[in-house]
Formats: structure tokens, C-alpha cells, sequence
């Protein structure tokens, strides 16, 4: 085995598992705490630099499944694609700086300038909890809904936004992309006054049913509009109305 600093490969270790971890969370959509993966990423680091007896990887892999069972027992999918990705990250840095594996786990090689490799992590890190925290953000604010108009239906991804408060005669405001407008051609239009601090406009809408994933149908009003842009490839914008509705 080439020589290696423990402390040196356990703060990597920490550092990669961690990371791996995180990132994994946000890309799955499944977040955990940050202290939890911090204190996963410790401990089996912790095991593996410091197991040396006979039988030592099978520990490791105990309390890996132990974690897998507990810590991920609701994100396994993070823990799948975290798995792979630190095993990615270790044997591209067994590549770069060589080193040897024990327990699964790569140590750092005595001579290896492994600092830039901290700053990329540490970049990584930051791109994570700038970029993908937004992103769940948003995906929290999406839900799977049904529209029926008639006696067709059809389904779309809705969008949550606490700024959209517009109704008519107590019915919520949606609004839909335009290309559904076949459902609607046979209903009728009905015009509702949408007031803003620079102008008042008329909208033309469609009344139809819709049926949040586990709810009661609702009424509501539909404008169906060309340019909606809406995050995560939704195609609906939801009415904060809809949500409290009984």
C-alpha cells in the first residue's frame, strides 16, 4: 500500500462523501439535512481509515446499509446516485494522483498536491447550494393536477405562485399554455377584469374543473395564454385560491 496522511485522506473522504451526498439530494429532489449527511460522510470515513483488522470492509459495509436503512430510508434513489458518484470521484483522483484503496476507500497519496482538489470540491459545493437549492426550491412548488372540460380531461404539471390571487365571482384564476386550446373550442368564453397598478385589462376565459393529485374537484376560470413561461417545464400557473379552497 503507498503511504498516505489518514488525517489528509478522512478530511477528503469527509469532504467527497459529503459533497457527493448533497449534490445527489438536490439532483433526486430528496433533501436531508445537512448535518445528517455531514455526520454520514464522518463516520464512514472515520470507518475506513481506521479499520485495519481482518473482516474490517465488511463493517464498513454493515454500517453503509445501516445508513441506506435509516438516514436514506426515504432518498434511496440519493443514495444510489451518491454512491456512484463518489466512487466516479475516487477512481478519476486514483487516476490523477494515484494512491491506494482500502475498505473501499482511496487514500490520499503522501506526495499528491491535493488542494486544488479541495477547491474544486469547495466550488462544487458552492455551485450546489447556490444553483440546485433553487431549483428545488422550485420543483417544490409543482403539482400533478387533472383539467376536465366537458367530457374530456387531460393532464399537466401546475405551478404554485402566491402572487397569483386573481378570480371572478369567488372562482380562482388559472393560467394554461396556449397549445391546449383544443379542449376548449366548444366552452364558453366568459371575460374577467384583471386590474393592475398601471392598467385594467379584460381576459378571456374558460370555466372547467380541476382536480389537484389527491383532492376534490374545483371550479375554476382558464386563460390560455401563448408566452407562459414557467419553471420546470410546468404549464399551468396555479392560483394560491385553488390551494385553500375546501
Amino acid at each position: 500500500m503507498m503511504e498516505s496522511y489518514v488525517e489528509v485522506s478522512w478530511l477528503n473522504g469527509v469532504l467527497l462523501l459529503y459533497l457527493s451526498a448533497l449534490f445527489a439530494s438536490y439532483a433526486m429532489f430528496q433533501p436531508l439535512k445537512d448535518l445528517h449527511l455531514l455526520f454520514y460522510a464522518a463516520v464512514i470515513s472515520m470507518l475506513s481509515v481506521s479499520l485495519w483488522q481482518d473482516g474490517s470492509l465488511f463493517i464498513v459495509i454493515l454500517v453503509e446499509l445501516l445508513f441506506f436503512l435509516t438516514l436514506f430510508r426515504y432518498a434511496r434513489k440519493t443514495y444510489i446516485v451518491a454512491f456512484c458518484f463518489r466512487v466516479l470521484c475516487m477512481l478519476t483522483s486514483y487516476v490523477i494522483y494515484q494512491g491506494s484503496f482500502h475498505n473501499g476507500f482511496w487514500f490520499v497519496p503522501i506526495q499528491a498536491s491535493i488542494i486544488p482538489c479541495w477547491l474544486l470540491y469547495l466550488l462544487f459545493l458552492f455551485f450546489c447550494k447556490s444553483r440546485w437549492r433553487i431549483r428545488f426550491s422550485e420543483k417544490n412548488c409543482l403539482y400533478p393536477l387533472t383539467l376536465y372540460v366537458g367530457n374530456k380531461h387531460f393532464k399537466v404539471i401546475g405551478y404554485l405562485d402566491s402572487g397569483n390571487l386573481l378570480s371572478h365571482e369567488g372562482i380562482p384564476v388559472v393560467f394554461l399554455q396556449r397549445r391546449y386550446l383544443s379542449y376548449f373550442v366548444d366552452e364558453r368564453i366568459q371575460l374577467v377584469v384583471m386590474k393592475t397598478v398601471q392598467e385594467e385589462s379584460s381576459l378571456p376565459c374558460y370555466t372547467c374543473e380541476l382536480k389537484l393529485h389527491g383532492c376534490h374537484k374545483r371550479k375554476v376560470l382558464v386563460h390560455l395564454q401563448e408566452d407562459l413561461k414557467l419553471p420546470m417545464h410546468s404549464e399551468l400557473l396555479l392560483n394560491m385560491k385553488v390551494m385553500t379552497m375546501g
